[in-house]
């Protein structure tokens, strides 16, 4: 090849035509490709590429036939279509590895369907859609899905989207069946905020109640239909014993009302004969036979008159729940609702079935029962711990292992949401108090807005039918609902109505289900100013700290596994001597920031953008071309995303003129030595670090060479990489 033409030669080389289209060997000092002139050196400029109506927010149909939930980054869209449908889910399996439930693949796989799209048409506010790719990160496919318009434009208020497939692409007559009524259908807007995908929760760690909520939410036909199910099922009984039977049909509060019937013919000093005490277990039996029935109709029924599948029993139990309470009887003078009634029959500790009640309604029956109190210290740390300080104030009688560990997990929790500890002490067998580290993550419907840490403790107690819970077995995945929160302004406020923690546990012997832990009224809020969430849902884990016989073993999982929106045979992003962004980069830019929307729109948040450049050519010219490398990639989340993106604009660069003044300057007052140690000036500001990587170290000998890998840039989101825009230096250029 000869020798290598000196760098200095290399910056005096003229602009020459990129060609694109043709077909390249890899570039040399003596031949670099696809150099573009010493114009295109400075980075994007911030523009506003941002509509002002997106699209982003969760949809459903008006026919209640799916949802959509749509992510948008500039004129690019993200979409989630989940069919609405009725009937078993095949039950999920477990890993031989580990206790973990795998994702419910079945309904995953038949009934979300993934869409790209780009807006064509800015008056009319008209889509073009894409089937993407099964391969992550998602890419657009050849194949059209139809498209999207937006009634009103653009420029409208976006309530209706009218949906339009072209199914002609689809192959599989499944898929054929199941989204043709969805062919040409209309949508609604229920909620604004971002929603996340399977980049977010298509993960073993991610329970099924988790997908099912933000996934497949019931319609309001189906809760109406799940609200009616447990009053009209029926029974049939022998009217004089109770048992189950040829007889007569009794329905849920008739069943009920005869139970409190005979328990108020007796007093203690005429207390019920045996025969009685057998008539009111097989009552409480029929009962629960009557549960059981009615959350079987949730799942037989078609979808189009409210049927749900299986795994969306949750909303059969709010909706029982919700009907019991709101259903008066006159007992005893006063008025008590049908819930009140039912807890004070499974308090009576009156015996017969109540496994149903337990299972679809969260009820338990007292008889036999396992109490466990439960104290819960909670910092929502929203982005805050960044150095792990308050982190290790939570942990403190962790062991210095456990305790960086803890800080590791939880920098790379999806959302990074909460942290906090549970103290669970019983006196059942056996008996113990032990102490554990929570950490979770999730999406907040509402979010908090104000500054300053919010804290939430307070106690709660779980309940289990005669099982029994070793401290190891508490450890594991865990689910934390709250609801509710109130406001503070100035210091302390009240905090939620209610929380629930469900710990699913692991290791051998564990019981059956989960154990639920009712912290009622949690907390108090602390804070400079603020309105808290109305809802929110977390999962994560529970890690064993110590108990009242010793510290524990080291629990914590490695490191959770990142998503990287790279490919070998990506597109060149960033040319020889450019810092800004081909189409394809800015393509690849607007996927990702509509993928990781939920991330990235979070207050908190925090960024850091490396940028890098391979080696011909001056080494601080090249530090210069690394940090506009960055910065450009930055500018350009920021127009696409606009306030979404809750992060303020950089500070203005210097040009590189400036820079290499400011160099001079520096070593002109620098006493001998070598130029190391000259900085560019920082541009940073607050949750956004650019980093200047530059050029790669050479060994002594070694020929500069160019290295497509090296023109790049790294996103790093809240201390995880998240997408690396880069090109493999094998595939040249």
């Amino acid at each position: 090849m000869g020798n290598p033409t000196p760098r200095g030669q290399h910056e005096q080389k003229p602009e020459q035509d990129e060609g694109f289209r043709g077909t390249y060997s890899p570039s040399s000092p003596l031949d670099p490709k696809r150099r573009v002139g010493n114009s295109e050196r400075a980075p994007t400029l911030r523009t506003n590429l941002d509509l002002e109506n997106p699209l982003t927010g969760q949809w459903r149909s008006h026919a209640g036939l799916y949802h959509l939930l749509i992510n948008q980054a500039g004129r690019h869209i993200e979409i989630l279509l989940a069919v609405v449908a009725a009937g078993l889910v095949p039950e999920s399996q477990r890993t031989k590895k580990s206790s973990m439930v795998i994702l419910d693949k079945v309904r995953t796989r038949t009934r979300v369907f993934r869409f790209g799209g780009d807006l064509v048409n800015d008056e009319t506010g008209e889509y073009d859609l894409y089937w993407e790719s099964d391969e992550w990160p998602r890419d657009k496919n050849d194949d059209p899905a139809g498209r999207l318009d937006v009634e009103g434009g653009t420029r409208g208020l976006g309530r209706t989207l009218l949906l339009d497939l072209d199914l002609r692409s689809t192959v599989d007559p499944a898929v054929r069946t199941l989204l043709e009524p969805l062919v040409q259908s209309s949508a609604v807007r229920i909620g604004m905020g971002p929603s996340m995908f399977e980049n977010y929760l298509n993960h073993p760690w991610v329970q099924e109640a988790v997908r099912t909520a933000h996934w497949f939410p019931t319609t309001p036909q189906q809760d109406h239909h799940l609200s009616t199910l447990l009053l009209r099922e029926k029974v049939t009984l022998d009217p004089d014993s109770y048992l189950y039977g040829p007889g007569v049909s009794f329905g849920y509060q008739e069943l009920l009302l005869d139970f409190f019937a005979l328990r108020e013919e007796h007093s203690l000093l005429s207390p019920l004969s045996r025969r009685e005490w057998q008539r009111l277990r097989n009552m409480v039996t029929g009962l629960d036979k009557i549960v059981l029935g009615a959350a079987q109709k949730s799942w037989d029924a078609k979808v189009e008159d409210g049927g749900i599948d299986n795994l969306q029993i949750e909303g059969f139990r709010l909706a029982s729940l919700g009907k019991l309470e709101s259903t008066k009887l006159r007992m005893g003078g006063h008025m008590a609702s049908l819930l009140r009634l039912t807890k004070d029959m499974l308090e009576a500790q009156a015996g017969g079935e109540t496994g149903n009640f337990s299972r679809y309604l969260g009820l338990e029956d007292s008889k036999d029962s396992k109490v466990y109190h439960g104290t819960l210290e909670v910092f929502d740390v929203a982005g805050a711990v960044d150095d792990g300080r308050e982190l290790r104030k939570i942990l403190k009688k962790a062991s210095k292992k456990v305790g960086k560990r803890a800080q590791k997990a939880l920098r790379h929790l999806p959302l990074g949401g909460i942290a906090g500890t549970l103290v669970v002490e019983t006196k059942a067998d056996p008996a113990f108090t032990a102490t554990y580290a929570l950490i979770a993550g999730g999406l907040k419907p509402s979010y908090s807005l104000g500054t300053g840490a919010n804290v939430s403790t307070g106690t709660g107690v779980a309940v289990t039918a005669g099982q029994s819970w070793n401290p190891e077995q508490l450890a594991g995945p865990v689910m934390l609902l709250e609801g509710s929160l109130a406001g503070y302004i100035g210091g302390d406020g009240k905090g939620a109505s209610g929380t629930l923690l469900s710990c699913e546990g692991s290791g051998v012997g564990r019981p059956i289900g989960a154990l639920e832990f009712n912290f009622s009224g949690l907390g108090t809020l602390v804070g400079a100013a603020g309105v808290g969430v109305s809802g929110s849902v977390f999962w994560g884990e529970l890690f064993l700290l110590s108990t009242d016989m010793g510290e524990a073993e080291d629990v914590l999982p490695q490191r959770l596994p990142e998503v990287r929106y790279t490919k070998k045979e990506a597109a060149l992003h960033f040319p020889i001597n450019g810092a800004q962004l081909r189409d394809e980069g800015k393509r690849l830019l607007e996927i990702f920031a509509a993928c990781e929307l939920p991330g990235l729109s979070r207050t908190g948040v925090e960024l850091r953008i490396d940028g890098f450049a391979d080696q011909p050519g001056d080494v601080l010219k090249n530090k210069i071309l690394a940090r506009n490398r960055a910065v450009s990639v930055f500018n350009y989340l920021k127009n696409i995303l606009g306030p979404m993106l809750v992060i303020g604009d950089l500070k203005e660069p210097l040009s590189e003129s400036e820079e290499l003044d400011r160099f001079e300057a520096w070593k002109g007052n620098k006493a001998g030595g070598d130029d190391e140690g000259f900085e560019l000036q920082s541009i940073d500001v607050s949750g956004v670090e650019i980093g200047a990587v530059g050029e790669p170290d050479r060994r002594d000998g070694e020929e500069e060479r160019y290295d497509a890998s090296q023109r790049r840039a790294d996103v790093v989101v809240n201390r995880e990489l998240r997408l690396r825009i880069f090109r493999w230096a094998s595939d040249g250029l």
